[in-house]
């Protein structure tokens, strides 16, 4: 993904008008539960809820989905969404993600949650579909808590009956802040480290770093050389968090602006723990894949970590930023 495309912004917009008077419209509420199970059936387990519940949940859900729905949308990158923004995606653009998101259940899913404890240890998090007119609404929230009480007493305090009453059950606490939602082919991201993490998007952002460095390679023609470059390579896809800052990097425009020069520089200045020579009009520059210091500064360095004000002479060190 490089650079903002407005399409998927105003396709988006126009399903958000859609989904404002979809939701005032809905027509069911299913809630799932997903663990860790190999098989779709073990995977998934529908909820059954009394019809109190029900209400009162669909309520909820659809007021914090309102909220989110009144923020403004940026396409989804892989810099961190700050508060006031929805990240938006086509879901047909990623076609792991598609897949991931076809298989989710629909209401007659007849696998059901009976309270098994080895089930709730697994549970990654939940899944509440809402019916509509314009089509199904998928809303994603990190797991709920459990608690199985197997000795002892446990009790729940009634504010409608002013007492105690024992519970013999599972005690579950649901969670309505929205993380992520799909409707009509966009998913929409509210919480992009939650997101990366459910859905495995996360391959593709370790993906997106290794073509950076290749293309920052390529942009120079070669003038610059990472020595062991494939080992630097995977040791950044393995560590999820400098993948995603390099892959957003590329998106920011940073790599574009980067020169041999302009890197020595920062090197000398802040000390890094990067070296460097001039070798037959090349630059060199050896990274510790191994040093967990070397790698970070490396991933500082290439993402514009440390920045300086102009009005103040202040040097900052950032780690998300929104071209002017």
């Amino acid at each position: 993904m490089d650079g903002v495309d407005i399409s998927v912004v105003d396709e988006a917009k126009g399903k958000v008008t859609l989904l404002k008077s979809a939701l005032s419209a809905s027509q069911g509420f299913t809630l799932f539960l997903r663990g860790g199970g190999a098989l779709p059936a073990q995977q998934w387990k529908r909820v059954r809820l009394e019809s109190k519940l029900s209400d009162k949940l669909s309520s909820q859900v659809i007021d914090s989905l309102r909220q989110y729905i009144a923020k403004d949308l940026a396409e989804y990158t892989y810099d961190d969404m700050t508060p006031s923004v929805l990240g938006v995606w086509r879901t047909k653009d990623i076609p792991e993600l598609f897949s991931w998101f076809q298989g989710v259940p629909d209401q007659a899913w007849t696998h059901i949650f009976d309270g098994s404890a080895a089930f709730e240890e697994t549970i990654k998090f939940q899944v509440f579909l809402i019916q509509t007119p314009h089509g199904p609404v998928h809303v994603f929230f990190r797991k709920g808590t459990a608690t199985l009480v197997h000795k002892g007493v446990a009790a729940l305090f009634s504010t409608s009956k002013h007492e105690f009453s024992e519970v013999t059950g599972k005690i579950f606490t649901f969670d309505v802040g929205v993380h992520f939602f799909e409707f009509q082919g966009t998913v929409f991201v509210a919480d992009s480290r939650t997101f990366e993490v459910v859905t495995n998007v996360r391959k593709i952002t370790s993906e997106r770093a290794d073509q950076v460095i290749n293309t920052f390679h390529d942009k120079t023609k070669g003038d610059v050389v990472f020595v062991k470059r494939k080992e630097l390579v995977e040791a950044i896809k393995g560590k999820p968090l400098f993948a995603k800052k390099i892959a957003s990097a590329r998106v920011m425009g940073t790599i574009e602006a980067l020169t041999a020069q302009k890197m020595i520089a920062r090197i000398k200045s802040k000390g890094l723990k990067i070296i460097h020579e001039l070798l037959n009009g090349k630059y060199y520059f050896k990274v510790d894949e191994t040093d967990p210091k070397s790698l970070r500064d490396f991933v500082d360095l290439i993402t514009d970590t440390y920045l300086i004000s102009d009005v103040t002479d202040l040097e900052y060190k950032t780690h998300a930023k929104e071209r002017a």
